[in-house]
């Protein structure tokens, strides 16, 4: 009999128990009374496998795999110190197979829940056991974080669509490292993909199952074969609209189930007193109508439109008011970074600004400076000003009544705001190389503050080394985030399996910390 000892390092000596000892040794494998494992033309028959002690199983669902997969769910039972696996009794094995039943951490002693390692039974079902092997990592297309617990399959039919519609030949799953070796593989050419089956049913056939795949076949044996790095992403879903609140009169709020970037919206008739902005996966869309209209919302393939009714104007403006924003009023401190413009953010766009009516005192003396605001294009609520500030001083400013007028035709009252402005030496310079682009595609630099928080963005077009300085930055945690652009969109786009598009590239890197009255030389290659 070929016994269990060659692939279960379970089979340690068992000593004898002494008072107040804990058993920390894993159940052993009783070799003459359990099922012969790597049997060749093996006969469907129960799989039994004796150990020395009591033992239980668990999550058997999870834990227990078999490769090629099973048509049917077989049963799993224990009876003592035995754990049987019986095939379905509609089973039909494949012709000339190499099996393997590889039962994870699932089988663990009784008292103490010492887990089984390594527990596999391998049969054939033609004249030999298939001996080759096929390894490699998985990882997240995005993060770069390995993938735990992934399906990888290989399949002999090589057509396109079988992903879709056959079981794997063979598959194996992904540790917490994101490693997988798959084993017994007879010599032949495999398509390889890496699946989160969310079904378990090892087809990709539903949306948001999270799928990679090589761009070539495999070949084996190949003794020159690099264990290779698989990505993973969730494709692209179409385009849909999930919510939409028009609750309040003068803002359209549209949800999607992603974000809508370089979305459309166009009104009939047109609305002269409008803007929107994207934010994460919404849209909002300021107006000032009397009159209902429609809104035309479209990107790409994606179009909708949708009525709005204006009746709501009179009792929105009897308690409306024009106002900073929540998020200026909630602020403890405000400070002016004496190198960047200065902002101050409002609850509503801004139609008109009377900069003569805006009064700004610079200095302990109170000394009157001229000011000029401009609304920021790009965000209609925020009023941006560009001055030479005066380090450490203080600046009281006061927005006289009317100084502001809304879309909705809105002007503000009184509205004081005292901010000190902070001294150079607190920031520091940024100054950063980066090597190694491809000069065929443009290459969206970010850099983040505190990890995620993005604070600048440039875009390096077709060029292999790109410079750029960032000056008069906060001291703090900084990191650069690299996207190989392919189709200048200025946004990561997943792979397309169908359209044979793997997932653009991507790559991360922290920067030394950024002192105060520093400046940071960074030189990044990326590694994509």
């Amino acid at each position: 009999m070929i016994s269990y000892a060659c692939i279960f390092t379970a089979c340690a000596n068992r000593g004898t128990l002494s008072g107040g000892v804990k058993d920390i040794t894993p159940p052993g494998i009783n070799d003459e009374a359990s099922t012969e494992n790597f049997q060749t033309n093996f006969q469907k028959q129960d799989i039994k496998i004796d150990f020395d002690e009591w033992v239980t199983v668990t999550d058997v669902f999870n834990q227990v795999v078999v490769s090629p997969p099973l048509d049917h769910k077989p049963k799993i039972s224990v009876r003592k110190k035995t754990v049987i696996f019986e095939f379905d009794e509609k089973e039909v094995l494949k012709k000339d197979a190499t099996y393997t039943i590889n039962f994870g951490e699932s089988v663990k002693d009784f008292t103490e829940g010492n887990v089984v390692p390594n527990l596999k039974y391998v049969f054939s079902t033609g004249d030999y056991l298939d001996s080759l092997r096929f390894a490699g990592t998985v990882i997240d297309a995005f993060t770069g974080a390995p993938k735990e617990g992934a399906l990888v399959m290989l399949y002999d039919n090589l057509a396109d669509s079988v992903v879709r519609t056959e079981r794997p030949f063979y598959f194996g799953k992904t540790n917490k490292a994101g490693k997988f070796q798959i084993n017994n593989i007879k010599p032949g050419t495999f398509k390889v993909f890496a699946l989160e089956d969310i079904d378990f049913n090892y087809l990709f056939n539903l949306d948001n199952e999270v799928i990679g795949y090589m761009d070539e076949y495999i070949t084996l044996p190949d003794t020159n074969m690099v264990a290779p790095t698989i990505t993973m992403y969730e494709e692209t879903p179409d385009l849909i609209r999930t919510k939409i609140d028009t609750s309040t009169y003068g803002l359209v709020k549209l949800v999607f189930n992603q974000s809508p970037d370089n979305i459309k919206i166009e009104s009939t008739p047109n609305l002269e007193n409008s803007f929107y902005q994207v934010e994460r996966d919404s849209v909002k869309f300021w107006y000032n109508s009397d009159i209902p209209f429609d809104l035309f919302v479209t990107r790409d393939e994606y179009n909708d439109t949708i009525q709005i009714n204006s009746n709501k104007k009179d009792a929105f403006l009897k308690k409306a008011k024009l106002d900073l924003s929540a998020k200026v009023k909630k602020a403890q401190n405000f400070s002016i970074n004496p190198g960047r413009p200065f902002t101050i953010q409002f609850n509503h766009p801004i139609a008109n600004v009377n900069n003569d009516s805006i009064l700004l005192l610079e200095d302990s003396l109170q000394t009157e400076v001229i000011t000029t605001f401009s609304i920021n294009p790009d965000d209609q609520r925020e009023l941006i000003m560009d001055y030479k500030w005066h380090e450490t001083e203080p600046y009281n400013f006061t927005f006289k009544p009317n100084a502001l007028e809304d879309i909705y035709g809105l002007k503000n009252d009184t509205i004081p705001l005292k901010y000190n402005a902070l001294p150079k030496r607190v920031f520091g310079n940024i100054i950063l190389t980066v090597n190694g682009l491809d000069e065929n595609y443009d290459h969206k630099i970010d850099l983040l503050f505190r990890g995620d928080e993005v604070v600048e963005t440039v875009i390096a077009k077709n060029v292999a080394t790109f410079n750029i300085t960032w000056s008069s930055m906060t001291a703090g945690d900084y990191s650069v985030q690299i996207l190989q652009d392919r189709n200048q969109n200025g946004k990561w786009d997943p792979g397309n399996y169908d359209l044979k598009t793997q997932p653009e590239k991507r790559f991360s890197k922290g920067l030394e910390k950024l002192r105060s009255n520093w400046d940071l030389d960074a030189v990044i290659t990326p590694e994509f």
